[in-house]
């Protein structure tokens, strides 16, 4: 179970029929793109001042005069290491993304089924997988960044 709970108030937007409730799901949809946005903004931000941290010490040591192999070898393994312990990040990041477009490819699908049954179902599921998603993003990010907090998604309580 996550520690942050993540949710998306969709049953909310999903009661109602027909064209209001897919409005409404298209408003979450965009509130959720805004904050996804935001997240991303937050994960590229800290991951670039983590990987600057070892640039920076890099620099410090060996642009003045040089380093030895073994010094430029260190640096190299500790920025290659660094970024294979963001890659899960970025990995749940992309989710997220897909994730999302997927939901809005859904609204394109209800909007043509016009039946509450196939319709706004389909993005009931689809917004779902936006907020598992999010929450792993949440949650992997936390195992490197534990200080880093992401803005909640639309009916997070």
């Amino acid at each position: 179970m996550s520690r942050h709970r993540v949710a998306i108030g969709i049953v909310a937007v999903l009661t109602g029929c027909g064209a209001s409730a897919i409005g409404a799901q298209a408003d979450t949809i965009a509130v959720a793109g805004a904050i996804v946005a935001e997240a991303d903004e937050i994960v590229v931000t800290v991951r670039a001042r983590d990987l600057d941290e070892i640039t920076r010490a890099a620099q410090a040591e060996c642009v003045p005069g040089g380093c030895d192999e073994t010094r430029s070898e260190h640096y190299r393994d500790t920025l290659a290491e660094r970024e294979r312990t963001w890659a899960p990040v970025l990995a749940a990041r992309d989710l997220v993304v897909e994730a999302l477009r997927a939901w809005l490819d859904g609204l394109s699908v209800a909007q043509i089924a016009s039946s509450e049954s196939i319709g706004l179902g389909l993005l009931l599921r689809l917004a779902a997988r936006v907020a598992s998603a999010y929450g792993t993003l949440v949650d992997v990010l936390a195992t490197i960044a534990p200080d880093v907090h992401l803005p909640g998604l639309p009916g997070e309580s």
